[in-house]
């Protein structure tokens, strides 16, 4: 699991629940590089943003004892035309490689 402040978590937790499937918490962090360790080793799974998956790591789309998650956005605001170059630079960067190009990808 990410970090105890992460706002999908409890919606991660509800998800399990209500399937009544056993499951624990074997590593917790708020950075996904240690995080994509243990699922490498195949410690774990985890829930993630698509766009935030690693490419070596697969999404799993056909377990039928995962409950389903909904879909994720997040959003990003910010006054463009009184904004620094640096945060312009930035948000289409976050634009264009995070969310693939269109801001769209969950």
């Amino acid at each position: 699991m990410v970090s105890q402040t992460c706002a999908f978590r409890p919606t991660v937790f509800e998800a399990l629940e209500t399937r009544n499937l056993a499951w624990r918490t074997v590593f917790e962090s708020g950075n996904i590089e240690a995080t994509a360790v243990t699922v490498r080793t195949d410690m774990a799974v985890t829930a993630w943003l698509a766009a935030t998956v690693p490419d070596d790591l697969a999404i799993i789309t056909d377990d039928r004892e995962l409950p389903p998650l909904p879909a994720f956005s997040i959003n990003m605001y910010g006054a463009q035309e009184s904004a620094a170059p640096a945060i312009r630079a930035l948000a289409n960067h976050m634009r264009n490689h995070l969310f693939g190009g269109d801001g769209r990808r969950s």
